[in-house]
């Protein structure tokens, strides 16, 4: 489904339309023919399927209360999130339902069908990455970061790849590194992860990382960004 932002004439567009997939760069926007994504069933992937599997059953069980519950979790969220666009959407409540159920499914928690506490979290204090042209070796990727503070966060990590050299746009291809980081530990080294995501790296590529707490319940921080390049 193509996301379409209107003015006197359309001005925007991301996504699918028909056989055409609508995209932008920094000159303009742009159409390409679509063509099938590969369907490697990752481990991350077939994980979330699963997860996904029995989540509308689940939600189908809550009571009426249960459920307005969420739906005014979602009405006014603790986090932010955007389209293809950059502009601001509401999941509904059963997004937010499904949302925290599967997060904290991935950090090894018992499922909870009470809606969280609506509170914001703050984001980590402190986060940096070194990473080495990549061959597989120990220490070539190490991420630094100020700890979770007290037992009921963990850290969530993202890294994503610039679309190329030179360039300090971002991607939303981020892909997630760990998800449940304990709380007392402050560097991790991501070698073997780096490696066989992003194969032989280059000296000079640039990455892009996000770091955010999640609360035991499920809420996550607004994020804390940084990059780096390729050494």
């Amino acid at each position: 489904m193509a996301i379409l932002e209107y003015g006197p004439i359309v001005t925007a567009a991301r996504g699918k339309l028909g056989g055409v997939v609508l995209s932008a760069n920094r000159s303009a926007q742009y159409a390409k023919a679509w063509k099938m994504p590969a369907n490697p069933g990752s481990p991350k992937q077939l994980e979330n399927r699963g997860l996904m599997s029995d989540l509308g059953l689940q939600w189908r069980s809550l009571t009426t209360a249960e459920q307005a519950a969420w739906d005014a979790l979602a009405a006014a969220p603790p986090e932010t999130d955007y389209n293809g666009l950059g502009q601001v959407y509401l999941l509904s409540g059963f997004g937010w339902f499904c949302r925290i159920l599967i997060r904290k499914a991935r950090q090894g928690q018992l499922p909870t069908y009470t809606a969280p506490a609506n509170v914001v979290e703050p984001p980590p204090t402190a986060f940096s990455m070194v990473l080495n042209a990549a061959t597989g070796a120990a220490g070539e990727a190490v991420v630094t970061f100020a700890p979770a503070q007290t037992g009921s966060r963990r850290l969530v990590l993202f890294i994503a790849q610039a679309a190329g050299q030179g360039t300090n746009i971002q991607t939303n291809r981020y892909l997630i590194l760990w998800e449940a980081v304990p709380t007392t530990v402050t560097t991790l080294d991501f070698s073997a992860q780096y490696f066989e995501t992003f194969g032989n790296t280059q000296v000079g590529q640039r990455f892009f990382g996000i770091l955010y707490y999640q609360k035991f319940t499920g809420i996550r921080s607004t994020p804390l960004a940084t990059f780096t390049d390729v050494i």
